[in-house]
This record gives structure tokens, C-alpha cells and sequence, in this order.
């Protein structure tokens, strides 16, 4: 109120009790206001649980999709249809060296290519495309952020035929291929022990 007084005009959430019991969230603003010579302070108390629900909905539904997103071994992380980072999970955090509070809302290529890039690599032109592309990647390219040969899943998510985001996936193709290798010297050991 002192506030209000001072002309200054407060807005802020509060916990209020209904008549029969129930604790429910309210925004209340105040402001001064000359009634009639008299000095007044308005005040305005609008219900916001719905909105508090909301919220709580949302967090829950973050939380929700990290605990997932946080089991794969993949690479997984969403960016907005302007290519910034939305949500991650571990394995990201892990490949970038950085928090999730410090890559939210900053640029994939800042994050990504840090020095830049002179010629977009596919990924980022997939990306800037808004197209779906499945991208391979082998571990000496200068565009590998992971140094490992990679799959790259660039999927653009849609609202009514409307770009919403991109969800990418990258995955480790190196116990892949060592198996791939070991199956393929095994097939030649039997191959020439069947016919020698």
C-alpha cells in the first residue's frame, strides 16, 4: 500500500482463502487514485488459479519429457521454428559441456559451430529448410561437434501443415559399426573354413 501511495503501481500474486476453506491463488494490483479530492487506493483481486494450474501443467510436462528425453544415450534436443535451443536432455548437456540454464534460448549455430561456419553445414541447411533429413557423419568432418561417426535425425514438427519446431537426434554409429565389422570378419572366417 505504501507503494501504491508513493504512485507507484504494484502488481503480485497472493494465496487467498475462499469463505468455505479452500486456499486459491490470486493477482492483485493496487493503484492511487483521487476520488472527489479524497486520496484512494484502488485495488484489483482477479482470480488466477486456472493460469496457476496451467503453469504447474506446463512444468510438469517439461519435467515429464527431460525424465524421458534423460534415458537415451542419443543426443536429443528441441529448437524453436527460429532454431533456438528449447529443451535438452543429459547427453547434450554432456556433448556441449554446458548447462541447460546457459544453451535456452541461444542459437544451435552459436552453440554448435561456436567459431562459425563459412559454408552451412547439412544439418543447419535441414534446419534453416525446415525440411526432414537424415544426415550421416563421419568423425574427422569439421561440421562433427562429437568427433565419432554420427547419425543426424532432423525432424520439423508441424501444427496444421505449420512449422512448430525441429527435434533432432544424433546417434553414435561406432558399437554399430565395430559390430558390423566383427559380424563381417566372422562371416569371412566361416566362409573360408566352409570351403577349405
Amino acid at each position: 500500500m505504501a507503494k501504491a501511495m508513493q504512485g507507484q503501481q504494484p502488481v503480485f500474486e497472493w494465496l487467498a482463502r475462499h469463505k468455505d476453506g479452500h486456499l486459491f491463488w490470486v493477482e492483485v494490483s493496487m493503484r492511487k487514485a483521487d476520488i472527489d479530492g479524497t486520496t484512494h487506493i484502488l485495488v484489483t483481486v482477479r482470480d488466477i488459479s486456472e493460469r496457476k494450474r496451467m503453469e504447474q501443467a506446463l512444468i510438469q510436462e517439461a519435467l515429464s519429457w527431460t525424465k524421458a528425453m534423460d534415458q537415451f544415450d542419443d543426443v536429443i534436443y528441441l529448437l524453436d521454428t527460429k532454431r533456438r535451443l528449447v529443451r535438452a536432455n543429459k547427453a547434450f548437456l554432456t556433448l556441449t559441456g554446458s548447462t541447460l540454464e546457459n544453451m535456452v534460448g541461444r542459437h544451435i549455430a552459436e552453440i554448435i559451430h561456436p567459431q562459425g561456419e563459412a559454408i552451412p553445414c547439412p544439418v543447419c541447411l535441414a534446419q534453416e529448410e525446415m525440411r526432414d533429413a537424415v544426415i550421416t557423419m563421419e568423425a574427422g568432418q569439421p561440421d562433427n561437434p562429437s568427433g565419432k561417426p554420427i547419425e543426424i535425425h532432423v525432424k520439423i514438427l508441424r501444427d496444421d501443415h505449420q512449422a512448430t519446431g525441429i527435434l533432432m537426434s544424433l546417434h553414435d554409429l561406432t558399437v554399430g559399426r565395430w559390430l558390423e565389422e566383427k559380424l563381417r570378419l566372422s562371416a569371412a572366417v566361416f566362409s573360408s573354413t566352409m570351403t577349405g
